[in-house]
């Protein structure tokens, strides 16, 4: 009973659930992000205003990346420090480095990749504190319609749902180990490179000094 109970002691476990967290909103961004700079940046591709597009959408996505990084080094222990900005010699250099730029793509991956699995995770947790707590709620459930049944209004005939709620919320939370150790090898991965011409924000080339000295 014990081992079976560990992980609702061990502060790894609401860590990984305020990542998750973390994660979900950032992800909700970025895709938005994405879809609007991406849109915008094809729609203009024939017109010089693609270079400033092409550096405005680099930068959002390095500090949506960064933002992930410092949960996930706060978070899960990861060793990640996405760059920021990518540079160039000159108007059009500047604009095509983005898109020849391995870390700006590796940000995006990450920022898609990411959020799913912090949504699925966030949901299976909600259903099972619902169906959990069921006892609680179902005399206000609107017409006793409790979960696709009409026949919920007695808090005996809630029980089978509360333990099936606890069952699926005890293999949610054994589970967060495995998902927050592939959470962490997608960060270290993907938000760890560093490509040639890059530069970094002053902060982070603050804090990669000290950590020199």
């Amino acid at each position: 009973m014990r081992r079976l109970l560990k992980p609702f002691v061990s502060p790894e476990t609401y860590r990984a659930l305020i990542y998750y967290l973390v994660a979900l909103c950032l992800g909700v961004v970025a895709f938005a992000l994405l879809i609007a700079g991406w849109t915008t940046t094809l729609v203009l591709a024939i017109t010089p205003l693609v270079v400033p597009l092409l550096i405005g959408l680099r930068a959002g996505v390095g500090l949506l990346a960064q933002a992930q990084a410092s949960v996930a080094r706060d978070l899960l222990s990861t060793q990640t420090g996405p760059a920021a900005l990518t540079t160039g010699t000159g108007f059009w250099s500047r604009g095509f480095n983005v898109l020849k730029d391995p870390a700006f793509w590796k940000q995006q991956a990450h920022l898609l990749l990411a959020w799913p699995i912090a949504l699925v995770v966030l949901s299976v947790v909600g259903f099972a504190l619902q169906l959990l707590s069921l006892p609680i709620w179902y005399r206000w459930a609107d017409n006793s319609d409790v979960f696709g049944r009409s026949n919920v209004d007695t808090l005996a005939e809630t029980l089978p749902f509360a333990a099936a709620g606890l069952a699926l919320l005890v293999l949610m939370v054994h589970l967060l180990g495995p998902l927050s150790s592939i959470s962490r090898r997608l960060a270290t991965r993907l938000l760890a490179g560093e490509a040639e011409g890059v530069v970094r924000s002053p902060a982070e080339r603050r804090e990669r000094a000290a950590s020199a000295r």
